[in-house]
């Protein structure tokens, strides 16, 4: 069965929930003589024990569509890295392979007689990106199924929900700080990224609007010139406990807060996240010395991917004592980090 649903990022995407898998079901509960002739008009009388099964048939495809369309509050990847979430390398994929290119050089002006031409290069690498498979699932009992079976009552859909969710986290965490067991790095701790500590030395805590400021102009200059001002971030992510100073007035006499003379005067969107703090992932910090850490940020395709091959695919329901048991997989592929100069972190905010 295929869907048209919303995805709360990419706008509208097709699922495919694969009605293969029911096929076999069906075939299961045939030879379980759950299928009396007119049974799907007296669906109730019977009962086998399997009629909770031949219930959960159709419910399941049904809740499975409507948990995947549900709308759900973009996670902090989605909002940061949404341009550059790439699902294309398919279900299939163990790894994935791409090709970086570097050019080099420039026109000049030349003699109306010159028989040479200045000459471009163009350097080629290929990279690969490891890709590892998750696993979640949920679980109705058979007197669950039994019970919306008699009752007529769809199943409450909070469970399919939850894997979502779940699936959700697991690539949130993945794209921005990585995972060691797979040799993955994120957004906010990737040993390509230079990493600086503020110019002031104050702990913002205590430090005045102007300090601040200076700080961050500093930094920002710092990311442009490393670019060769060819690229200017868009994004500037901060810690939760930080963002309350950016909210702090300007000046004494000023109601423009900082967050908003720092988005206006460098065009860049300010964002928060707990993960940047030191009271996150039990106690330490992506920041040079477990220190808070302020990311500068410019999401492209041509700077940075972050390849989920897998999203969210449910699997035929199996059997398991009195339990009815539906895994799902996915395959999440590791934050690639392809213009170096394209993340810069300010540590010890």
């Amino acid at each position: 069965m295929l869907c048209n649903v919303k995805d709360s990022v990419k706008g509208e995407m097709q699922v495919d929930l694969n009605d293969d898998r029911y096929r076999q079901w069906e075939g299961f509960l045939r030879r379980s003589n759950v299928f009396y002739e007119g049974w799907e008009k007296q669906f109730g009388v019977a009962r086998d024990s399997t009629e909770g099964f031949a219930f959960q048939l159709w419910e399941l495809t049904y809740l499975e569509a409507k948990a995947i369309a549900k709308w759900y509050d973009p996670m902090m990847y989605e909002v940061l890295l949404g341009p550059c979430i790439d699902f294309s390398a398919g279900a299939w994929a163990k790894s994935v392979v791409y090709k970086s290119i570097k050019q080099a050089g420039i026109g000049q002006f030349v003699g109306p007689d010159s028989r040479t031409f200045p000459m471009v290069d163009v350097g080629q690498q290929l990279a690969t990106i490891g890709v590892g498979t998750g696993q979640i699932g949920y679980q109705y009992s058979q007197e669950d199924l039994l019970m919306a079976a008699h009752l007529k009552q769809a199943l409450p859909d909070d469970l399919q929900s939850a894997c979502q969710q779940a699936y959700k986290r697991h690539a949130n965490y993945v794209a921005l700080l990585g995972d060691t067991s797979k040799n993955f790095q994120g957004l906010y701790n990737n040993t390509k990224a230079t990493a600086a500590n503020r110019a002031s030395g104050a702990v913002w805590d205590s430090a005045t609007a102007d300090t601040i400021v200076a700080d961050i102009v500093g930094s920002y200059g710092a990311y442009v010139a490393g670019t060769a001002n060819n690229e200017k971030p868009s994004q500037f992510i901060v810690p939760v406990t930080t963002y309350a100073k950016m909210l702090t007035p300007r000046s004494t006499n000023s109601d423009t807060t900082i967050k908003k003379f720092i988005e206006e005067t460098l065009e860049v969107k300010i964002f928060q996240d707990i993960l940047l703090d030191t009271t996150a992932n039990g106690g330490t910090s992506p920041g040079s010395g477990s220190t808070k850490r302020c990311v500068w940020n410019a999401p492209k395709n041509d700077n940075m991917v972050f390849h989920i091959p897998q999203q969210l695919t449910f699997l035929a329901p199996q059997f398991d004592g009195v339990w009815i048991v539906v895994p799902a997989m996915y395959k999440i592929g590791g934050y690639e980090l392809r213009r170096i100069q394209t993340v810069r972190y300010m540590d010890g905010v």
